[in-house]
């Protein structure tokens, strides 16, 4: 059974990047390609004016971009060796042939850098499918600390959303309060809202890198839709997980609590991620990376180390609610808290540790 498990999930992973292979080969604005199937708007922060979006009269703010409506294969860029302010926030469905991507333009060295400035996220995707986000520096450090993110990606009422790729990305001081959870601060989180079930399909974060993040670095979902026997839930069986879902070869550190965290999903798979130092800023339970509440879970050739402290502090967790979770090939060292924590709301059975 674990076999086929993983074999669905490699299928999975596979047709996802298929899908979104066209946009790649784009090579970028003005690439072979390049908004073939849609229209690139482009945003430049340092420019005087309102502007239209186009390459000749640019947005002037992340304001003006966020009252767009994206469709198939529309391109928004932001003009690299300029910092924006506020919330880039967006909305639209792309097609697995022609998703929206949302990155950078220009000849500068430096990246295009949204700032967050205390914003509850520097960059908002509501409601989207089908959609990359890639190529951005995101930070969101200004103003006292309270709960932020950088990158919220967000459905609320939407029903099942597929085709989200979250790449190439540098997020770093995500400045928050000590809170993690549904309201908790996070580099990136995959949040679920609202008063009907909804949930994320072919999920692809990879090659991001994160450093000094608060509270959180990954967490993979939080729903309101998560209710079930396994976790202790007493009320209505609402757990609608994400699928399709796979983080692979990200770059962590010096994150303030948890590192990453698969949260409500099915057969989700995180390997070849890099965790250099978590837990170093909160005062409460953390992990390097861990699993809640999520059926089939395939963790493996992970490598976490600079754990501080024994409150949980391990390098990886099976926590409350799991269903058939695999940990195998994951290296741990110099962490407080040691390797393995088993903390389940449940009575334990059937447990293998080699």
């Amino acid at each position: 059974m674990r076999i086929t498990r993983r074999a669905s999930a490699a299928l999975a992973v596979g047709a996802l990047l298929a899908a979104t292979a066209p946009a790649a080969l784009g090579a970028g604005p003005g690439g072979p390609g390049a908004g073939a199937a849609g229209t690139t708007y482009r945003i430049d922060c340092s420019a005087e004016g309102t502007g239209d979006g186009s390459a000749e009269s640019p947005f002037t703010s992340l304001e003006q971009a966020s009252a767009l409506e994206l469709g198939p294969g529309d391109q928004l860029l932001l003009k690299r060796g300029v910092t924006c302010e506020g919330t880039l926030e967006a909305t639209g469905r792309g097609t697995a042939e022609a998703p929206i991507t949302i990155g950078d333009y220009g000849e500068a060295e430096e990246r295009a850098h949204v700032e967050g400035d205390a914003a509850d996220a520097a960059v908002h995707l509501l409601n989207m499918e089908h959609v990359i986000l890639e190529d951005l520096e995101i930070t969101n450090s200004t103003g006292e600390r309270s709960t932020r993110r950088g990158v919220l990606v967000q459905l609320e009422d939407f029903g099942q959303g597929t085709g989200y790729e979250l790449r190439d990305l540098d997020i770093h001081d995500v400045f928050a309060a000590d809170t993690k959870g549904p309201e908790g601060s996070q580099g990136i989180a995959f949040r679920v809202t609202g008063t009907e079930p909804s949930t994320f399909d072919d999920v692809h974060v990879h090659d991001n890198s994160l450093v000094r993040v608060d509270r959180q670095a990954i967490n993979i979902m939080l729903s309101d839709f998560s209710c079930r026997p396994e976790v202790g839930c007493e009320g209505e069986n609402t757990w609608t997980p994400a699928t399709n879902v796979l983080v692979e070869d990200n770059h962590l550190e010096d994150i303030g609590g948890d590192g990453i965290v698969l949260n409500t999903t099915l057969d989700a798979v995180a390997q070849g991620n890099v965790i250099r130092g978590f837990n170093t800023r909160s005062t409460e339970y953390n992990a390097g990376l861990w699993t809640f509440n999520t059926t089939g879970s395939l963790v493996q050739h992970n490598d976490t180390s600079g754990g501080v402290g024994t409150k949980d502090g391990m390098a990886y967790d099976i926590d409350g609610g799991n269903i058939d979770n695999t940990f195998q090939y994951n290296l741990s060292h110099d962490n407080d808290g040691g390797f393995f924590l088993l903390c389940t709301a449940l009575a334990l059975a059937g447990i293998a540790v080699g």
